[in-house]
């Protein structure tokens, strides 16, 4: 392609991220941007490929992926631990995602067979170029590249609502938790709602201690809540990457008043309550109690191992934008 992007091109680029695209819409574009294709395979290739061509690329990030010699692919890349940690202390948050810091694990080096050695991300090129140059890496590097990118963008997230959510979509929804969370094979489950509908809302099992933050919700809370869109065992799933608690709900308890002749405890007794100093009885009349919320304000997202390649972690500049926007349309 030379000169401008076309229109259509461009469209097509941003369907391709926000919803499904089928292969014969992208053979439509090819065709009508005089694009040559080659399919491999099924050919669903062609899409993205197409997409990253259309991309102008408004906001990036900057990925550097360095390369094996064909000698290693397959191997085990072997990168020494602590020059990552290192590299990552001097260089986070312009440089991001490098490691796990809830598990201890270097997050820059793929583990299947392709041959890329290692990939740095980064808002700030020269940051990237020098923490990838600071790296004590024990295999020849073949060569090397920096890349713009749409990663960790958040331009997969559109507002929706609830109701028009579809499959392989990613969106932003705003609502009120209908049903507290339950749990499953270790993911954890609740549902959410809004005047258009009800979806069921996941933080899988691979989101750790997320799914902390997730159980801390009740029935009544309102959020925002971000991520992708599946079908999981058969029912329409919102894969959650981050959330924002707008309005907490009232966790109350109720508890047994103290026997009031002689001030000891009181036992359930069915319908009624029985002091078990005394014998006195009394009508089962409990007493409310508001509980604190362990849950704060504020935007909760995955752990750095679990996030989507175009989730933007809120470390970045901007990094809670789309939540806010949400927040502003609410």
């Amino acid at each position: 392609l030379e000169g401008e992007v076309p229109k259509g091109l461009e469209e097509f680029t941003y369907r391709a991220i926000w919803e499904h695209v089928a292969i014969k819409e992208a053979e439509k574009v090819a065709r009508e941007t005089n694009a040559e294709i080659y399919k491999f395979k099924l050919g669903r290739g062609i899409i993205g490929a197409l997409a990253a061509i259309g991309h102008p690329l408004r906001n990036f990030t900057y990925e550097l992926l360095a390369y094996r010699k064909k000698e290693f692919w397959g191997k085990e890349r072997i990168v020494n631990k602590e020059s990552v940690f290192e590299a990552n202390r001097l260089t986070y948050p312009f440089t991001y995602d490098n490691l796990d810091p809830f598990k201890g694990s270097i997050l820059i080096t793929p583990h299947g067979k392709d041959p890329v050695l290692v990939g740095i991300r980064g808002i700030d090129k020269n940051r990237v170029l020098w923490a990838f140059k600071n790296l004590i890496i024990e295999e020849p590097v073949e060569f090397f590249q920096i890349y713009k990118t749409n990663q960790n963008t958040d331009e997969h997230l559109r507002f929706r609502k609830i109701g028009e959510l579809k499959p392989l979509e990613s969106a932003i929804v705003k609502g009120r938790v209908s049903r507290g969370y339950w749990e499953k094979g270790r993911h954890v489950f609740f549902e959410l709602s809004d005047d258009t509908g009800t979806i069921r809302v996941a933080a899988f099992e691979p989101t750790k201690g997320f799914r902390r933050y997730v159980r801390m919700l009740i029935e009544g809370d309102e959020i925002i809540a971000a991520g992708g869109v599946k079908e999981f065992n058969g029912i329409l799933t919102l894969n959650l990457e981050k959330f924002y608690p707008l309005k907490l709900a009232e966790k109350i308890t109720y508890e047994k008043p103290k026997c009031p002749k002689c001030g000891g405890t009181m036992k359930s007794k069915g319908d009624y309550l029985k002091c078990k100093k005394c014998g006195h009885k009394m009508p089962k009349i409990l007493i409310p109690k508001k509980l604190p919320r362990q849950i704060e304000k504020k935007i909760y997202e995955v752990p750095p191992d679990a996030r989507k390649h175009l989730s933007r972690p809120l470390v970045l500049p901007l990094g809670e934008e789309k939540i806010l926007g949400a927040f502003e349309r609410s």
